[in-house]
This record gives structure tokens, C-alpha cells and sequence, in this order.
């Protein structure tokens, strides 16, 4: 009876182990599928923020573009009027009256067009400054993308040669033992947990003073009523001296 606890412990203790590579393993896995999501999210906002210089660049040819179109039509406009006035006696007055209308609205476009100008470069400059800085960080990203995917395909590839240790194991140990650590593992990724100053140190739950004793000295399987976890001593007391 003795050996036969004493066999099923060294099992329990092995599971505990592999249970808590598999978790460490799923926990790497899934830690860097998230990171991947976070920084394809950062990456996109750095990506806006070089779409936002090639749009300002846009919107300030765009408005150059039409007001020298403005321009050039009031400039054959303006050249028409003073044709006419030169031509047209009776009408001089009008036309002066005209012709200087459309001179000062010429000025507010010549004005306009070389503030715009102005102010597309400022912008640029700003914004080229920044989507340097972008660029920079994406590159970044890029790096840090490659390193955790390839952190979370060395977890997946060992995720299932655990699991399958694992299932070998559970078929060594006692069928009632094995199916309750199964049932357990649905609930917590760590079925068994150690004993810690008289403690699960699964759920922190203080266990009865002999349980904790029976625990420590490897004569009883040991439960913990808060959780449910099998309890054992991180090693054996044959070789803790």
C-alpha cells in the first residue's frame, strides 16, 4: 500500500509539473497572440499618422490647384476688361469700376495661394518629422511582430507534445485519480497544487493541521477543500533530507 501511494505522489508530482509547462506553454501562446493584436493596433495608428502627411500635402496642392485655376480665369477676365476700356469710351467708367474689382480679388488669390503654400510646408515639414518617427516605430513593430510570432509558434509546437506526456501519464495513475485530476484541469489549469507553510498554494486555503501533516510526510493523498486540487510537497521528503 505504501509503495503504491508512494508511486502515485512521484505521478502527481510529475503531473504538477507537466501541467504547469502546458500552462506556461498555452500562457505563452495566447500572451503572444494578444501582443501581435496590440501592436497590429499600434501599427495601424502609426500608419494613419503617414496617411496624414500625404493627405495635408493633398488638400494643399488640391487648394493651390483651384485657386490658381481662379487666378488664371479672373487674369483672362481682367485682361478682357482693360481690352474693352480701351475700346469702349461710354462704357470706361464701369469697366475701371470693374477692372479694379478684379485687380484687388487677382492680389487676394496671388495672397491667398502663396499662404497656402506657406502653410502646406509647415505642415509638411511637421508632419515629415513625425512620420520619420513612425516610420521608425512600424519598423520597430515589424521586429517585435516576428519575435513574438515566432515565440507563439515554439508555444503552440510544444503545447501538444505536453499534452500528450501528460496523457500518458494520467493513464499511469489510478483511474478514480486520474479522472479527478481531469476534472479538476477543467476548472484550473493547475490541478495539483503544493503545500506552502500548510497552505494550497492553489487557492491559499489554510488545509486541517493533520491533512497539511499527511501532506508533508506523503502518507495520504491529500485534498484541498477550497478547490479541489490534489496537494503535494514541491519534492519528496525522502530527498529533502
Amino acid at each position: 500500500m505504501e509503495q503504491h501511494l508512494t508511486v502515485t505522489l512521484a505521478r502527481l508530482r510529475d503531473a504538477a509539473e507537466l501541467y504547469r509547462q502546458l500552462d506556461a506553454a498555452q500562457r505563452h501562446r495566447d500572451d503572444a497572440q494578444q501582443r501581435q493584436a496590440d501592436l497590429l493596433a499600434l501599427d495601424a495608428e502609426y500608419a494613419a499618422d503617414q496617411e496624414e502627411v500625404s493627405r495635408c500635402d493633398r488638400d494643399g496642392r488640391d487648394e493651390v490647384r483651384r485657386l490658381t485655376d481662379e487666378l488664371a480665369a479672373l487674369t483672362a477676365k481682367l485682361a478682357d476688361r482693360r481690352q474693352r476700356a480701351a475700346t469702349e469710351a461710354k462704357l470706361a467708367a464701369a469697366l475701371a469700376v470693374d477692372i479694379a474689382s478684379l485687380a484687388r480679388r487677382r492680389d487676394e488669390l496671388q495672397a491667398r495661394i502663396r499662404e497656402v503654400q506657406e502653410q502646406t510646408a509647415r505642415a509638411n515639414a511637421a508632419l515629415a518629422a513625425d512620420a520619420t518617427v513612425a516610420a521608425d516605430a512600424r519598423a520597430g513593430i515589424a521586429r517585435q511582430r516576428e519575435v513574438l510570432a515566432d515565440r507563439g509558434r515554439q508555444a503552440e509546437a510544444v503545447v501538444p507534445e505536453i499534452t500528450e506526456e501528460l496523457a500518458h501519464l494520467l493513464r499511469l495513475l489510478p483511474p478514480r485519480v486520474a479522472g479527478r485530476l481531469a476534472q479538476i484541469a477543467r476548472r484550473h489549469g493547475d490541478p495539483v497544487a503544493d503545500l506552502v507553510q500548510g497552505a494550497c498554494a492553489g487557492c491559499g486555503q489554510t488545509l486541517p493541521f493533520q491533512h497539511a501533516v499527511d501532506a508533508d510526510r506523503e502518507t495520504a493523498l491529500v485534498i484541498c477543500q477550497g478547490c479541489g486540487r490534489y496537494i503535494i510537497p514541491r519534492s519528496s521528503r525522502r530527498t529533502r533530507g
